[in-house]
């Protein structure tokens, strides 16, 4: 047929000829394409089949069969081309009551077949119930892939609404960041799972922890400071502000932490931006991407006899540089900023200096 339609072409006029593999041609070649295409996948199987004739008692629900076969075989080893376990292949392709029978005979829940594990796999299928039988097996809910992904994650990726409710109400962890920095919020905006993103964007807000920011400053004329800190009540469900204003006694003012906090803040009404360019230096110490870790910062300035134990700059006249990143990933971003403000003013005085480079984490901010 093929044939005959190319030597009809040789007679036609270019445009006709167009028209005529369109109409002509192009279904032929497709239907070649397609057989070729069965048959090649169907040989596929014939080869995985013909390793691991397990396969075919697995699709064909074949329990009798099954109990033969592993009466003498490891039910978690891994089997055919492809080097999936019974439990893995089962929850792929196969109905919930084959995946349930691999259960009770003993199938490990939690063991990893081609970088996931089975809830993970599960979870990316959308099969709510099949995640379910894992979850009620002990299958572990928070386990992380060689990229930190969850099976929350995997649900959210892939647009599964029930299976990522059922994971959230089972204690599936809803902050929790893959080596990306992305939460499965993140992933569910990504891959434009709208009603997934919104249910778990109210979950993170039913869901905050206790948390205290702050303080926050701002002058009010020449002699008034307004404060206020960040806080919320996981109790009661409420994020408000502490405010309190404070009268300027001087400039710079030291100003004592409220809302539970201890500390003590300078607060300068003018800061001139100091040169960029230093002569002289005999003392440099050069720290980068602090990213909100506060106390480990002040475990490295003591140790380093860079300030004393009520955190005031004891280094004379040395140089403190902070390569950027201070910003992100960390709870006590606030703290170190104030920290890092308090020995600039300090470290100016005793004839040093204190220099913030801006990272990229800041420019983000």
């Amino acid at each position: 047929m093929l044939k005959a339609s190319l030597a009809v072409m040789d007679t036609l006029t270019p445009g006709i000829k167009i028209c005529y593999i369109s109409i002509f041609i192009y279904p032929v070649l497709k239907k070649i394409y397609q057989i070729f295409l069965v048959a090649f996948l169907f040989g596929q199987n014939l080869n995985v089949f013909a390793g691991a004739p397990v396969f075919r008692y697995l699709d064909n629900g074949d329990f009798d069969k099954l109990d033969s076969y592993l009466a003498d075989h490891d039910i978690n080893a891994v089997y055919g081309d492809s080097a999936v376990t019974l439990l893995v292949y089962s929850i792929l392709y196969n109905k919930n009551r084959v995946t349930y029978y691999l259960i009770e005979k003993g199938a490990d829940v939690n063991l990893f077949v081609n970088g996931k594990s089975p809830l993970m796999h599960a979870a990316s299928k959308g099969n709510k119930q099949k995640t379910a039988m894992l979850v009620s097996h002990q299958a572990d809910i928070n386990a992380l892939d060689s990229a930190l992904n969850t099976c929350l994650i995997y649900a959210a990726r892939h647009g599964s609404l029930k299976t990522v409710k059922y994971l959230v109400r089972h204690g599936a962890a809803l902050n929790h960041k893959n080596i990306y920095r992305s939460t499965a919020y993140d992933e569910s905006v990504t891959y434009s799972h709208i009603e997934i993103s919104k249910y778990l964007r109210d979950e993170y807000v039913k869901n905050l922890p206790d948390f205290h920011d702050g303080p926050y400053v701002s002058w009010k004329g020449q002699r008034r400071i307004k404060a206020f800190y960040m806080v919320h009540d996981s109790a009661r469900r409420m994020t408000f502000k502490h405010k309190v204003n404070f009268r300027a006694e001087s400039n710079p003012f030291l100003m004592r932490g409220f809302s539970q906090d201890s500390l003590e803040y300078l607060i300068s009404k003018q800061r001139e931006i100091p040169a960029d360019q230093v002569q002289g230096v005999k003392q440099i110490m050069v720290i980068g991407d602090i990213h909100g870790g506060y106390d480990s910062l002040l475990v490295f300035l003591r140790s380093n006899g860079i300030i004393d134990p009520g955190l005031n700059w004891t280094w004379g006249k040395g140089h403190l540089v902070f390569l950027g990143d201070i910003f992100d990933r960390g709870h006590k971003v606030t703290e170190a900023l104030w920290l890092i403000y308090r020995l600039e003013y300090q470290a100016a005085k005793a004839g040093g200096a204190v220099h913030l480079i801006l990272g990229n984490h800041e420019i983000m901010v």
